[in-house]
């Protein structure tokens, strides 16, 4: 190869690095921010009913009731997920009436069946039973059964497409649950046995909303910019190099 291909060969390749260490400093100017990964983040609300010392009676006048807790603030983020439990703990007992002559029964249960649902109609339902209670009763006799401490938690997923009633971009939205309960009774016994029972409950319903937050952005300008460090660093080295074999040649 001849000295003025040489000179040639160092000259294309010293623009080639000139426009690589060029292209690295705009890179590393341009996308001197850039939105970090966003993971998923959880708020959860909750608003109880009744008490230990107060329950509230099945079939009484607390229910239905109103529950009001706070939309998801969309501010925060894009919701992924929203999740509502309803727990509830209940003192039930079955009650046998008998307007007959003195008899067997068998099976007597009180079942209570709380549910909530959201301003979607999304339901969350908790069922608390009694165990069969048998027995014998007199004639216009009353007999009630143990009293039983019961709970449960009822639990369901808001469908996507509904999570617009869930949400206001902002505080202060207030999120409607209707909460009701009733109470069911049975048993087997002949003609003139009545079944019924007596329960209350308490508990609490619960929204847990899962979102992607807003992502934060973070400086990346050393390490894109690197890039034109790196680009200026060949460009040096191979100026160097070719001053050296300029010289060979002289």
């Amino acid at each position: 190869m001849d000295l003025s291909s040489s000179i040639y060969g160092l000259a294309v390749m010293s623009m080639k690095l000139k426009q690589v260490a060029m292209a690295g400093l705009v890179v590393g100017s341009a996308l001197t921010w850039l939105a970090l990964p966003a993971s998923a983040n959880t708020e959860t609300i909750s608003e109880a009913f009744g008490s230990s010392s107060s329950p509230w009676a099945i079939g009484g006048s607390d229910f239905p009731a109103l529950l009001t807790l706070p939309k998801f603030d969309a501010s925060l983020g894009n919701l992924t997920d929203i999740e509502i439990y309803l727990s509830a703990i209940g003192i039930l007992q079955s009650d046998v009436y008998n307007l007959g002559v003195a008899t067997d029964f068998i099976n007597a249960q009180a079942t209570g069946i709380i549910t909530a649902t959201g301003p979607d109609g999304t339901e969350s339902l908790v069922t608390l039973a009694t165990a069969p209670f048998n027995g014998s009763i007199g004639s216009g006799a009353f007999v009630q059964g143990p009293d039983v401490s019961l709970s449960g938690t009822g639990a369901s997923h808001v469908a996507l497409s509904d999570f617009r009633e869930y949400e206001e971009n902002g505080i202060g939205g207030g999120l409607d649950f209707s909460l009701d309960a009733t109470l069911n009774s049975s048993g087997n016994g002949p003609p003139g046995l009545f079944f019924g029972g007596d329960a209350g409950v308490y508990g609490a319903l619960e929204v847990v909303y899962t979102y992607a937050p807003v992502p934060e952005p973070r400086s990346l300008f050393p390490e894109l910019s690197l890039l034109g460090v790196c680009g200026f660093a060949g460009f040096d080295r191979m100026r160097r190099y070719r001053s050296c074999r300029w010289r060979s040649h002289e």
